[in-house]
């Protein structure tokens, strides 16, 4: 594009109309000269009047350009190539609210303060691009005050001469607009929150995170990740991530309305249901959404009386209850009066702590008039008796309705944990107990001595230290899976040998500890030796081997040869290897003869 020249081109102009206008001046008084041929006089009034009509069609044409330049409604200017100002149209004079002298021939950062020096670095590698060039910056009016904007900038030439065209928008409104939008979400009582192209939480507004159970400050994102939630649909069925209502909207770019679902967050073991509406969003030009902007209102107490609302709390063995503490009216969904298992459904405080053990029904009272007094939730774990006779571990979890000032209505859930309950007693009797023998472990006979040792209230104790013989012969000859087998039926022998007169554990490798009571049987250690040694007195069979395995017993008592597990257990070693140094298949008590020659 070629235009009439302006700013500093302008000045250019004007010489060469001062030039022109003498030229013209000079052909009509030549074409005068009497003295000149006719020829050469009507040549001379051809190339004035040529002349005449030349200077005629550029003046049109540069008030053109001007009508155009200054028609723009937004604000225009032409630059030079180093950043220097050519020219600027009326819409921006209007708007820097300054004179075009203030402007022409000053830097471009006199309308744009906040460019880096080398600005026109990436414009020209643009226009050398044959590309054009954005930036949003802000730019500056002549009192010092900034405005938003949005300038577009091309390639321009001026009589040959490379220049650019810079295009400002104004983006104020867009602002004004984009700050009252966000004003607007933050008043909305429905929820709202803002999810990008692969499903990410982006943003979410202050009714969103209450209702979400976000605290302030939470990172949205972080509290938002799948692992932490679990969907289920209205027929109770769980929700796989790709059937969100955002990600259905996403993937198909059409609205989704109104899905009810249900988010059951485990980690707080709170359920909640929404209706959500997903809405995509696509970017000016684009085909695909860019994100989705899901609304989502809280319908649990909708849901409370609905069957399905039952069926997904029966999937997930947690049931809910209401109770109106100023009729003393208790509420309890089908799920809650299932766990409880009793044949007629409580309908107070009262009858709902009475269906537990004594114990636990007073502490759930003395939980729910915490509630009521001080506003305070609760999560207990409590023992309760269903009516047919089974016990049932349950978690009673209660909040005070929120934002009732006189607490008048406790909310919560039931949860029947009772095989969390089983599976934290395995993990406790595994952790207790020898996985080869069955038996109790090191760790588990020792913190047992210990607690008898330390509690005043409990029987004075004694240990006898069992140790096979021979048994080294047996992994040597048969192998470890042979030895492993002894230990079993050793372990199995001993047990049967003790009875109910001690604990029987294996202390290691083919060592084992008998714990028993001698407050009320001071000859109980002998006699458990004897039974001992008499049981594995048998001989033990391998196929068609059979090996004498017998053992060495020592034996020690509290407090006097001990006061502490590990002494009493190291003066029962010592007395078992005594007796294995004089004869094996013995037993020995400790004395302190034998500590003496060590």
């Amino acid at each position: 594009m070629t235009a009439r020249p302006s700013g500093a081109g302008a000045r250019v102009a004007a010489d060469t109309a001062g030039d022109g206008t003498r030229l013209l001046d000079a052909l009509l008084d030549a074409s005068h000269d009497p003295a000149l041929p006719g020829s050469t006089h009507a040549l001379l009034l051809a190339a004035h009047a040529a002349l005449l009509a030349t200077r005629a069609e550029a003046d049109a044409a540069h008030i053109r350009y001007r009508s155009l330049f200054d028609a723009v409604p937004d604000p225009v200017s032409i630059i030079a190539i180093d950043g220097t100002v050519l020219d600027v149209n009326r819409a921006g004079l209007a708007a820097y609210a300054r004179t075009r002298g203030e402007l022409v021939g000053q830097p471009i950062h006199v309308i744009n303060p906040d460019l880096p020096r080398d600005h026109m670095g990436p414009v020209r590698e643009a226009m050398d691009r044959g590309d054009s060039y954005l930036i949003e910056v802000t730019n500056m009016r002549g009192d010092g005050t900034r405005f938003p904007v949005e300038v577009h900038s091309a390639a321009f030439s001026d009589d040959g001469r490379p220049c650019v065209v810079a295009v400002a928008r104004d983006l104020s409104r867009r602002h004004d607009a984009e700050i009252r939008y966000c004003e607007l979400m933050e008043v909305m009582d429905q929820g709202i929150v803002l999810q990008d192209a692969a499903g990410a939480f982006v943003h979410g507004n202050s009714a969103a995170l209450r209702m979400l159970g976000i605290a302030p400050g939470a990172t949205l994102a972080e509290q938002m990740r799948y692992e932490h939630w679990m969907a289920v649909r209205e027929d109770g069925r769980e929700m796989p991530w790709d059937e969100f209502p955002a990600m259905r909207a996403l993937r198909s770019g059409r609205l989704v309305e109104s899905t009810v679902l249900g988010l059951y967050h485990r980690e707080r073991r709170s359920l909640g249901w929404l209706s959500v509406t997903a809405v995509p969003q696509f970017a000016a030009g684009a085909a695909r959404p860019h994100q989705v902007l899901s609304l989502f209102s809280d319908v649990t107490r909708l849901k409370r009386d609905s069957a399905l609302f039952d069926r997904v709390q029966a999937i997930a063995h947690i049931g809910g209850w209401d109770w109106d503490c100023l009729g003393d009216r208790l509420y309890l969904t089908d799920e809650s009066a299932h766990i409880l298992g009793q044949q007629r459904t409580p309908r107070s405080i009262a009858q709902m702590a009475a269906c537990l053990a004594a114990g636990d029904g007073m502490r759930l009272r003395a939980a729910v008039d915490g509630a009521v007094a001080h506003g305070r939730g609760f999560e207990l774990d409590l023992q309760g008796l269903r009516g047919d006779g089974r016990t049932v571990w349950m978690r009673v979890i209660g909040e005070p309705e929120p934002g009732d000032a006189g607490t008048s209505r406790v909310t919560g859930t039931v949860q029947d944990i009772s095989g969390l309950k089983r599976n934290e007693e395995s993990l406790r009797v595994q952790a207790r107990t020898d996985p080869l023998t069955g038996l109790l472990n090191r760790d588990a006979v020792l913190a047992d001595l210990e607690r008898r040792l330390t509690d005043p209230h409990a029987a004075t104790p004694a240990v006898l230290y069992v140790d096979l013989d021979r048994f080294k012969m047996v992994n040597d000859v048969l192998g470890h899976a042979a030895g492993d087998l002894l230990l079993v039926e050793a372990a199995t022998r001993i047990r049967v040998a003790v009875g109910g007169a001690g604990a029987v554990a294996r202390f290691g490798g083919d060592e084992f500890l008998v714990v028993c009571d001698i407050a009320d049987d001071a000859g109980r250690p002998e006699r458990l030796a004897d039974a001992i040694l008499a049981t594995l007195g048998d001989g033990f069979r391998f196929g068609a081997d059979e090996f004498a395995i017998t053992a060495s017993i020592g034996i020690a008592r509290a407090p006097d040869d001990g006061l502490r597990p590990q002494q009493l257990i190291q003066n029962a070693d010592i007395a078992m290897y005594d007796s294995k140094h004089r004869a094996r298949n013995a037993w020995q008590a400790f004395t302190p003869e034998l500590a003496r020659r060590q």
